[in-house]
């Protein structure tokens, strides 16, 4: 088995364990409709109570809209929810330009959260995966309504 290193300078013998090191497994391994996990001053993951939304849901709740998406200080979310604003609007096939100006500014709102290489390299992985599934998936409110609340909050890019 390859050994890989984690950002902590240790090796590892699989992805997991260095995820665990890291304190990203939780927000990793969830599905949808699970319980959120959060992580605790002191390492350990905690309950939140919070659902974490959906592939088809990412983006399409207030938490992703307009200046509170930009707002958002946790990567994983910045990452989902934007893959899911950004894939809906792939699969509207709205304005190309408007929707590839998005996914780089949220790429680089990734880049400029993550503590460290390697947890900018998870969250990129969470925003493309979760971009290609929600790119094959309509948008629950449809594509007219969708449309002009992409709009509104592509044009709230800092």
């Amino acid at each position: 088995m390859p050994m890989i290193c984690c950002s902590k300078s240790r090796w590892v013998k699989s992805m997991s364990a260095a995820m665990a090191i890291a304190g990203i497994a939780g927000a990793l391994i969830m599905g949808p409709g699970t319980t959120a996990l959060a992580q605790g001053q002191s390492g350990q993951q905690v309950q939140t109570g919070q659902p974490r939304p959906t592939t088809g849901q990412a983006g399409a709740n207030g938490n992703a809209g307009g200046a509170s998406f930009w707002a958002e200080q946790n990567i994983m979310v910045v990452a989902r929810s934007g893959a899911g604003l950004a894939g809906a609007a792939r699969y509207c096939v709205l304005d190309e330009d408007m929707v590839d100006e998005f996914i780089t500014k949220t790429e680089g709102r990734i880049a400029a959260l993550a503590r460290d290489e390697f947890e900018k390299v998870v969250a990129r992985l969470e925003f493309k995966n979760l971009l290609a599934a929600t790119s094959a998936t309509a948008p629950r409110e449809g594509c007219d309504t969708f449309a002009s609340r992409f709009s509104s909050i592509a044009r709230a890019l800092p």
